[in-house]
């Protein structure tokens, strides 16, 4: 497989994320990542919130039967299951946990987005390119957050056997 450099996110996806993650906070969330790749690049159309997980403030575990049930539909839609996405609450910086990269075998992902979730004393932002590997805004609901999002994927060359990518959305994905 070539080497893949960058994530883009359909808008309705990162909404998606961005609901799910405040839903469940201050546990964790998860859900699936679909789309398709091509061009060097990870196009991601869908994500799926997956609701039966087991969830506390530092874990979550996904019910993998449910998992290939949605597997099966999105692949009737033609959208290839690209990875997942799950947060960490009360973290400042997205960053792959020990665990994450122990069980990353767990569904046979290409790529991990991480979402960090914070307490923000500052007002609504829409996302926002925070640097060239990070996605970030800040909402307003019951409590004020700052969500920041980054995507990984495996590297072999690498000393820790994975990477930080580049990260970009769109409106739409055709």
């Amino acid at each position: 497989m070539p080497a893949y450099a960058t994530v883009v996110f359909d808008i309705s996806a990162l909404t998606t994320i961005r609901n799910a993650v405040v839903e469940a906070y201050p546990k964790e969330s998860f859900g699936m990542l679909y789309g398709e790749m091509k061009n060097r690049r990870f196009y991601i159309k869908h994500a799926q919130v997956m609701q039966k997980v087991d969830r506390t403030s530092n874990s979550v575990t996904p019910n993998i039967k449910a998992k290939k049930r949605i597997d099966f539909l999105m692949d009737l839609d033609k959208m290839e299951a690209l990875g997942s996405y799950h947060s960490h609450p009360k973290t400042y910086y997205p960053y792959l946990s020990k665990t994450d990269v122990e069980e990353w075998d767990l569904f046979d992902e290409i790529i991990q987005a991480i979402v960090s979730v914070s307490p923000t004393r500052l007002n609504r932002k829409k996302w926002y390119k925070h640097d060239k590997n990070t996605f970030a805004t800040r909402i307003v609901s019951d409590k004020r957050l700052n969500l920041k999002v980054r995507c990984y994927t495996r590297h072999i060359r690498s000393p820790c056997g994975y990477k930080m990518l580049t990260i970009g959305k769109r409106k739409t994905i055709e």
